[in-house]
């Protein structure tokens, strides 16, 4: 096993060649890895506009429903509180006044 050296880039003649020629049809994989195209990161853009979108209209539109449960509610309280305020006007004559109970 001595003959046997590990891997290594520089152990390598392929990759020596590679390094050492200027040939245009050679792509220094490192740097493409790295930087993404003009259309990858134009998608990546417009995913993210995207989600910011998704996530705005979202929170909108669960503002505008929490609004118009919130006025529903709210109506349904001031018709129930109408009601209880007939009934009390109408059953008023059964009942002593509070001042009269009091003494005062």
């Amino acid at each position: 096993m001595s003959g046997i050296r590990p891997f290594h880039p520089s152990n390598s003649n392929a990759f020596a060649m590679s390094r050492s020629a200027a040939s245009p049809d050679i792509i220094n994989i490192s740097s493409a890895a790295s930087e993404p195209s003009a259309s990858a990161r134009a998608s990546s853009t417009s995913s993210s506009d995207d989600k910011v979108l998704h996530r705005f209209t979202s929170n909108l539109l669960a503002e505008t429903s929490k609004i118009k449960v919130d006025q529903s509610e709210h109506g349904k309280r001031l018709n129930f509180l109408r009601r209880e305020a007939d009934r009390l006007e109408k059953t008023d004559w059964q009942y002593e006044p509070v001042e009269k109970l009091l003494g005062k």
